[in-house]
């Protein structure tokens, strides 16, 4: 969840630099004899190999060990929204819905897909993949915008699913969304949406006290920005 392109591109220069280096020097010491491509390949694998593994170790490894530090920082962060609900007689739930591009599409179309959540355990939606148009995540992604949105008025209902998807979600009474946008290098935000973050609940009359509650609001927000940057 961390920046890894920079950390790839590390892996693949430190890979290819050694073995540059070992067949330019085979090549110039072997220049005046008769050259074994065979032996030069394979010298030159190895050497790939070994600096590959050596990459790996160096730059992505540490990047994955740190895996759990980060699920347990974001519970941190996210037990206290969870708490802040409870003090308000709501049973709160909290997710993160990343956007990715299925292989089985070709890597044409985008999804959502839950890739962390609270209070959502053993919970049919908790594995939950569904194109980047449909429910109240897709209007947020299209307008870059939160949405507080009352699930209990007719048209709310279905927003894009079929009878079928819709019957995975509890019966919501709100769902709050607000999008995660990527950070560029300083730390800014950038236009791109990575993902959203919702709360939802089940528990009657949420969305009044969801709506009328500032230190929610408040809480929320910087729960999207911890998420921005762990996406980014």
């Amino acid at each position: 969840m961390f920046r890894t392109g920079r950390r790839w591109t590390l892996v693949i220069l430190s890979a290819v630099v050694p073995l540059i280096t070992l067949i330019v020097s085979i090549y110039f010491k072997l220049y005046a004899q008769t050259l074994n491509w065979w032996i030069l390949i394979g010298f030159g694998a190895v050497s790939f190999l070994l600096a590959g593994a050596i990459a790996y170790f160096t730059h992505i490894k540490p990047v994955r060990d740190m895996t759990p530090l980060i699920q347990l920082f974001l519970e941190g962060v996210g037990q206290r929204i969870l708490e802040a609900g409870k003090s308000e007689g709501l049973e709160l739930r909290l997710s993160i819905l990343r956007i990715y591009r299925p292989v089985w599409t070709l890597c044409l179309r985008r999804y959502f897909h839950v890739c962390w959540s609270m209070n959502m355990h053993q919970q049919a939606d908790n594995d939950m993949r569904f194109h980047i148009r449909k429910g109240v995540s897709g209007q947020v992604r299209k307008s870059g915008k939160s949405l507080l949105v009352d699930m209990t008025l007719p048209e709310n209902r279905h927003m894009g699913f079929s009878a079928k998807e819709a019957a995975r979600f509890p019966a919501f009474t709100v769902i709050w969304s607000l999008p995660v946008f990527e950070l560029n290098r300083s730390n800014r935000t950038t236009s791109r949406v990575l993902g959203v973050v919702n709360v939802d609940s089940a528990t009657t009359g949420a969305y009044a006290k969801l709506r009328s509650n500032p230190g929610l609001d408040s809480l929320f927000k910087d729960f999207r920005e911890v998420v921005s940057k762990v996406m980014s």
